[in-house]
């Protein structure tokens, strides 16, 4: 008897841990928020944190489901009168002063308006400007000022929204969506309003709206920095408790959508290739409790082995696609798993049924141990590196997903909690769990959404998209079981040696290798279990002759698809993610190599795969006609829109055709051949040319020499005969303007290229020189263009030439009313005169502290600090000025700025101006 009695208790004990498990246990929000309310109903969350800055949100529960049919687009209208003049700030006068404290300043940075919500931003250099940002923010509660000067001056930038976004040529994703909420309350409620609702607006009409709904009991204000949460609850009080409740109870927020599941037929835009899409609709976006958060980690690990098996599957059949993908989609508070894969229109028929029968086969027969251990990498890593991950959070990033789960009702949890969160799925994550619940997503209810390429038969379509529910309920096929293994890639057959190691300061330890690499380690805590390398070099396409330009277009891709030794591509790619770490191969105009993302106690594994890709091409036939293909077509379709028209246009007018520049067409990639990918391997990896290995991890010295030896100093090179030619091959005689009439939209596209040939030294203070500019050029564009004239909702102006280069190269873009192009290319070449010669001191100060506070995060993001150190060490700029940010900003005189500004955009420079026009 008290055998059994045992064994009944353990049965019982067992029965009541399983329920446990699996009821609703409710998730336990951050206990380091401080929560209150206001008598007048406004909400408020402070969030401390050790950080210099402080970042400030303040949350509108209104937005164009409020709005009347007079009133479209008035919500949105209203966000943009804030930053036209409020009580306490006179027109543009808030965003020169957060431009002065050192932070970069723009209506899609600052504020955003959607269907229920007008959401305001401030990200604040230090504590010093919460004052000011909250008398701000109090003003746009109920001191904006309608001035009808300005509202008929706001009208023109946000019909260059609607130029800018509001396209004709929509997108699929686009139709889709607009079919997902026909017959909802959304279908009509679009943020922008109407083109006429917005000409036709007033100043009375926008003040009532306002006076309406911007309410306390309807606002939400989230502090997150370096303020503590009595001061920050006292200055919340002091400023907003004197705003009047006008209003009743705060609105209750909408957010179930009876969505549109019919399945689509939706013929592509002009930029897109035709495809086959599904959605499976999933989960409310509010996860409160442990089960609704697995359920989400459990979605998004489906949709990687998804993806893990579609690139296998592609890779196999070497067949020619745009895309092949599972992602995860929010849309209006609804949780969506999608996927879908592109092509050529001659190929549908092929790919459709490989997509099919990879899905079936997933939702039969699920994944191998070895697919689930390449996914669940990620998620082992995560709770490996969590407290080096949440260490890393700033004030901005803490107040957004703050924002985020109040606009979505979901819990932010604290560090502890989270992490059990995140150990409790990692354990629940097993192979058996794992495909059940792929078998329950791929088995849910399908939207299916067809689109439909040019010239593909409508009525033949349709009756495809009848019959997917059919295909698609057939038996899927059990795949065969592969493993692969580290002894599949090639060992190098001798080491290299290690000539000499010096200290730099920084903390950084500097090899010179035999064969003439330099390493640069820095040892760093914030790194935690990975390492962040990037392996670079001098060249990239300046370093091929031009028939190689086309083949190093392709050799990537190739080479992902061909994989390494014996491994294919998707083996390699498992091989990768099954120990953590991922490598990432680049060919840009005047460098080339390799961005490295590894756990550390798998370098072994990445030296030897970076060893393989250095001196072991693996170029198979097939995957190259693939990629051909693929390289082809979307040449021909973009080439054919009018945007590729144009953009050929002005490459051919202001490049030579022997430039590395040069527009490639289909013709091009045709007639690509393996033995031209080889040549640019070797023409890439075979010769030294500065080559730079730069490492930022957690780890001595000695930890990491012996790898060196083996794997990166055994590397073969030789030297170069000639060095490398770093001319862009500019057209001096170009053609000073040029017109294309092919637009399908009802604007003009404004671009124009101002370029000064004569060689200038790139230095790391001429770099920094450039990005000050950058930031005071775009500051004044924005300013004259937008804010006086109204002329563009949003225009650019950046510098183009790539490191290394010794030339100026400038872009200014703008998108406008057909009726104000000769006025605004009046204005653009007042606009490039004025910064040739009236730069200020003050404009030099301003940008010199935004460029070393935007560069202050490297500080905790060692992945950006390998990128830039590798970046400013091949180029020959020095590290030293990244080492010392501030000392280096401020240092660029006034004198040498526009010195800067004047062989930019001044003497000696030449401009070429192009238009795209709407087609006659």
């Amino acid at each position: 008897m008290q055998f059994i009695f045992k064994v009944m208790l353990v049965f019982i004990v067992a029965i009541l841990s399983a329920c446990e498990r699996h009821e609703e246990k409710a998730l336990i929000a951050d206990e380091n928020w401080t929560q209150g309310q206001l008598e007048n109903g406004l909400r408020y969350h402070i969030y401390p944190t050790s950080d210099e800055e402080v970042s400030v949100r303040m949350l509108v529960h209104v937005g164009s489901l409020q709005e009347n049919d007079n009133q479209k687009g008035y919500a949105h209208f209203v966000e943009h009168m804030a930053f036209n003049g409020t009580r306490n700030f006179s027109g543009n006068e808030i965003i020169q002063l957060v431009e002065k404290s050192g932070k970069s300043f723009g209506r899609d940075i600052n504020a955003f308006t959607a269907y229920q919500l007008t959401h305001y931003q401030l990200d604040l250099a230090s504590a010093a400007d919460l004052t000011m940002a909250l008398t701000w923010m109090r003003d746009v509660g109920d001191g904006i000022e309608f001035d009808p000067q300005q509202v008929e001056s706001e009208k023109g930038v946000i019909l260059g929204e609607f130029r800018l976004s509001r396209l004709e040529n929509k997108s699929l994703f686009e139709q889709s969506y607009l079919n997902l909420i026909k017959s909802t309350p959304l279908e009509h409620a679009d943020p922008l309003g109407t083109e006429v609702s917005i000409e036709t607006a007033t100043a009375d009409g926008l003040e009532a709206y306002y006076q309406q709904w911007y309410q306390p009991q309807h606002v939400e204000l989230i502090i997150a920095g370096n303020i503590d949460a009595a001061t920050a609850g006292q200055l919340i009080t002091e400023h907003f408790s004197n705003w009047e409740n006008q209003g009743d109870e705060s609105l209750v927020k909408q957010r179930v959508f009876n969505i549109n599941t019919q399945p689509q037929l939706i013929s592509v835009s002009s930029k897109e290739s035709p495809s086959l899409n599904y959605f499976i609709a999933r989960s409310s976006s509010a996860s409160r409790t442990q089960q609704q958060l697995n359920q989400e980690w459990f979605d998004a690990l489906s949709e990687q082995l998804i993806n893990l098996r579609l690139m296998a599957t592609v890779n196999d059949s070497a067949l020619s696609v745009q895309y092949a993908r599972a992602y995860g989609e929010l849309i209006h508070y609804q949780r969506y798993s999608a996927g879908g894969i592109s092509f050529a229109p001659e190929h549908r028929a092929q790919v459709e049924a490989l997509f099919l029968a990879t899905l079936r086969s997933l939702r039969d027969h699920g994944v191998n141990q070895d697919e689930l251990d390449a996914a669940m990498s990620y998620y082992r890593d995560s709770l490996g590196n969590f407290d080096t991950q949440w260490n890393k959070r700033k004030p901005a990033q803490i107040a957004q997903q703050k924002a985020h789960s109040i606009e979505h009702d979901f819990i932010v949890q604290g560090q502890e909690k989270q992490r059990d969160s995140l150990q409790e799925f990692i354990e629940l994550a097993t192979l058996k769990e794992v495909n059940q619940q792929l078998t329950q997503l791929l088995s849910s209810p399908i939207q299916w959404v067809i689109g439909q390429g040019e010239g593909e038969d409508p009525a033949q379509l349709s009756s495809r998209l009848d019959a997917l529910p059919t295909l698609y309920a057939k038996q899927g096929f059990k795949p065969v079981n592969t493993t692969t293994e580290v002894a599949d890639l090639v060992q190098p057959a001798h080491k290299g040696e290690l000539l000499s190691r010096t200290q730099h300061d920084g903390n950084l330890t500097v090899w010179t290798l035999s064969n003439g690499v330099e390493v640069w380690l820095q040892q760093d805590s914030k790194a935690g279990q990975r390492a962040h390398i990037v392996y670079v070099s001098q060249g990239g396409r300046a370093a091929l002759p031009q028939d190689l330009h086309p083949a190093s277009m392709l050799l990537i891709d190739v080479g992902m698809r061909s994989g390494l030794g014996h491994l294919d591509g998707p083996q390699l790619d498992r091989l990768m993610r099954k120990h953590d770490s991922a490598i990432y191969p680049f060919i840009h105009p005047t460098s080339h190599g390799l961005e490295i993302n590894a756990a550390t106690e798998h370098l072994a594994l990445v030296f030897n795969v970076m060893f393989n890709i250095a001196t072991e091409l693996n170029i198979k036939p097939r995957q190259l006609d693939a990629v051909k293909q693929e390289a082809k077509l979307r040449s021909y379709t973009y080439l054919n829109t009018p945007e590729g028209k144009f953009a050929k246009a002005q490459v051919d007018n202001i490049y030579l055709p022997e430039s590395r520049y040069r527009f490639l067409t289909d013709n091009d990639f045709a007639s690509v051949t393996v033995e031209q990918l080889q040549q640019v391997h070797h023409h890439l990896f075979s010769y030294q040319r500065g080559n730079k290995l730069v490492i930022i991890a957690d780890m001595e010295p000695t930890q990491l020499a012996p790898l060196l030896r083996q794997y990166v100093a055994s590397i073969d090179m030789t030297t170069p005969k000639a060095p490398l030619d770093l001319g862009s091959g500019f057209n001096t005689a170009a053609e000073p303007a040029l017109a294309l009439a092919e637009a399908h939209e009802d604007k003009v596209t404004v671009v124009q290229r101002i370029i000064n040939t004569s060689p200038q030294p790139r230095t790391a203070k001429a770099v920094f020189a450039d990005d000050m500019l950058q930031r005071i050029s775009s500051a004044r564009l924005y300013r004259h263009i937008r804010e006086k004239h109204g002329f563009d909702y949003a225009p650019k102006i950046f510098p183009v030439a790539a490191d290394g280069e010794t030339i100026s190269d400038w872009m200014i873009e703008m998108n406008v009313a057909s009726k104000n192009v000769a006025i605004v290319e009046k204005e653009l070449e007042q606009f490039v005169a004025g910064l040739s010669t009236s730069l200020t001191q003050q404009e030099v100060t301003t940008a010199a502290k935004q460029l070393t506070l935007a560069l202050e995060p490297l500080d905790i993001d060692p992945a950006q600090r390998a990128w830039f150190y590798s970046r400013y060490l091949v180029h020959g700029y020095g590290i030293d000025a990244l080492l010392k940010l501030e000392e280096t900003a401020q240092n660029i005189s006034l004198d040498y700025m526009q010195q800067r500004a004047l062989w930019t955009f001044g003497m000696g420079s030449f401009k070429a101006t192009a238009l795209l026009t709407p087609k006659q």
